[in-house]
C-alpha cells in the first residue's frame, strides 16, 4: 500500500476517534449492580451517618484501596441504594473537613467520588457517577500540599494536569460533559486536582504514587 495512503487513512481514523470523544452521548458501558454486601454496608445506617474512611495504615483497608473500582448501574433498580451512598459519601466528607472522597475510600468499589466544585458558582460538593478523562490539558504542574483522608498526617507534591476534560453522570443520572479547571492554592481553586485524586482512587492509584517528599 501506498505510504501516503497508510498516512491519510491514519490520520482519518485518529480524527474519527477524537469525534467520537467530542460527543454528548453517554459512552457504552457494562454496568454492574451493587453486590448485597455493598448493599448492606451502604444501607447499614441512615443517609445522614458518615462512613468509616479506609486507611493505609490498616492492612486490610490498604488492599482494598489498590483494587480497582467497577462501574456502578444507573437503572432504576439500584438508584435509591446509589443516592443512599451519595448522601453518606457526603455527611462523610462533611465530618472530615476534606474536599473530595472516594467510594473505594468508604469500602464500595465503585466508580463514584465526590468533589468541591472550586470552579463553580458558590463552591459545591458534586458527584461523578461513572467517570471517564476524554482529553487532559499536556499542560501539568506541581500541586504544593496534595493530602488525603486514607493517608494519615501526610502532605506531598503531585504532578497533576491542570484541567481535565470528563464524562459523567450526575446526582440525578444525567450524562453530562465538563472541563473541570483550578490547579493552584491561589484563591482555593484546585478543582482539577481534586478530580484527579479522585479520579486515581477508582484505579487503585493513591497520591502518594505521584508525588515528590515535601
Amino acid at each position: 500500500m501506498n505510504y501516503k495512503i497508510v498516512v491519510i487513512l491514519l490520520a482519518m481514523l485518529t480524527l474519527v476517534s477524537c469525534l467520537k470523544k467530542a460527543t454528548n452521548n453517554p459512552p457504552a458501558q457494562e454496568d454492574f449492580s451493587f453486590t448485597e454486601t455493598e448493599k448492606s454496608l451502604i444501607l447499614s445506617d441512615s443517609a445522614n451517618a458518615p462512613m468509616y474512611i479506609f486507611q493505609t495504615n490498616v492492612y486490610e483497608d490498604s488492599i482494598f484501596l489498590r483494587q480497582i473500582s467497577r462501574n456502578v448501574d444507573i437503572k432504576d433498580e439500584d438508584t435509591l441504594v446509589l443516592q443512599h451512598l451519595i448522601s453518606r459519601m457526603r455527611v462523610t466528607l462533611a465530618h472530615s473537613g476534606g474536599v473530595g472522597i472516594a467510594a473505594p475510600q468508604v469500602g464500595i468499589g465503585r466508580n463514584v467520588f465526590l468533589l468541591k466544585r472550586y470552579d463553580k458558582p458558590g463552591k459545591p460538593i458534586e458527584p461523578c457517577i461513572n467517570p471517564e478523562v476524554l482529553w487532559a490539558d499536556t499542560s501539568m504542574c506541581w500541586f504544593s500540599g496534595d493530602g488525603c483522608l486514607s493517608v494519615p498526617m501526610e502532605s506531598m507534591k503531585t504532578w497533576r494536569h491542570k484541567r481535565i476534560f470528563a464524562g459523567f453522570y450526575d446526582k440525578n443520572i444525567q450524562y453530562l460533559q465538563d472541563t473541570i479547571k483550578g490547579y493552584t492554592g491561589f484563591n482555593n481553586n484546585f478543582s482539577a486536582i481534586i478530580f484527579q485524586h479522585e479520579y486515581d482512587h477508582l484505579f487503585g492509584i493513591l497520591y502518594i504514587d505521584r508525588t515528590e517528599q515535601q
